[in-house]
C-alpha cells in the first residue's frame, strides 16, 4: 500500500507575505523601467547646474581672484609701444592650471554630504503638478576623472581695439544615485579669469599653447 503524501498547506500570513514581496517586486520594476528615463534627465539638469556653479565659485572664488592677465600673457612692444609680440608664461600657466584642478575637486566633493531631491508630480511633465507629490532624493558623486583645459579668444572691443580673453574649461564626471537607480554624467563648465584690451592690430606672433591638467579622483589631496 501507498501511502498518501501530505499537502503542504501555507499559512494565510505567508501568502499575505509572498504577495506582499512579489508586488514590490513588480512596483520597482515597473518604476524602474517606465520612471527612469524621466528621472534620470530631471536628476541630469539639476546636476549640471549644481555641479557646474561649484566649479565657478571655486575658479572665482579660489583662482580668478589671484590672476591678473600679466600674469598669464608677456607682451612684447614695439618702438611705438605696440604689441607685437605675445607669449604665455608657462610656468604660471602650469600651476594655474594643476591647483585648478584641486580647488574644484575639493568644491565637488563637498557634495558628497548634501542630498537633493526631485518632486515626483515633476516626472509627469504637468506643470500644474511639478510641486506636488514625494520627493525622490538622491546624491552627486564626483567620480572619475577632473580636468582642465586652458584657453582664449580674441574678439573685437571698439575701433582698433581687440579683448583678449582667457578661460578655464573644466570637465568632470559625476555619478547621480538614486536609492535604486544610479547613472552617469558629464559636467562642463568654462569660466573667463583674466582680460585685456589691446590697442591695435592683433599681434602676428602670439604663443599660447592649449594647456591642461587632469587628476583622477583618488589621487587629488586637498591644498
Amino acid at each position: 500500500m501507498y501511502k498518501r503524501r501530505k499537502k503542504i498547506r501555507i499559512n494565510p500570513v505567508t501568502k499575505v507575505l509572498i504577495f506582499l514581496v512579489l508586488f514590490i517586486l513588480l512596483v520597482v520594476l515597473f518604476l524602474e523601467v517606465s520612471l527612469k528615463p524621466s528621472l534620470s534627465a530631471l536628476a541630469e539638469t539639476q546636476a549640471q547646474w549644481t555641479a557646474t556653479e561649484a566649479i565657478h565659485q571655486a575658479i572665482l572664488e579660489e583662482i580668478a581672484s589671484d590672476i591678473k592677465y600679466t600674469d598669464l600673457v608677456i607682451p612684447h612692444k614695439d618702438k611705438d609701444d605696440r604689441v607685437v609680440f605675445m607669449q604665455a608664461n608657462l610656468l604660471v600657466v602650469n600651476r594655474l592650471a594643476s591647483e585648478s584642478v584641486l580647488k574644484v575637486q575639493k568644491h565637488l566633493e563637498q557634495m558628497r554630504e548634501e542630498s537633493f531631491s526631485i518632486p515626483l508630480g515633476q516626472i509627469t511633465g504637468i506643470k500644474l503638478l511639478a510641486n506636488f507629490g514625494p520627493k525622490i532624493k538622491f546624491k552627486l558623486l564626483p567620480v572619475g576623472t577632473v580636468r582642465v583645459q586652458i584657453s582664449d579668444d580674441f574678439t573685437q572691443a571698439g575701433i582698433n581695439q581687440t579683448r583678449h580673453k582667457i578661460y578655464l574649461n573644466v570637465s568632470s564626471d559625476m555619478k547621480i544615485a538614486f536609492p535604486l537607480i544610479a547613472t552617469d554624467t558629464n559636467v562642463e563648465a568654462q569660466v573667463p579669469i583674466a582680460d585685456s584690451i589691446i590697442v591695435g592690430p592683433v599681434p602676428d606672433t602670439y604663443m599660447f599653447l592649449d594647456i591642461g591638467a587632469q587628476a583622477k579622483l583618488s589621487d587629488l589631496t586637498e591644498l
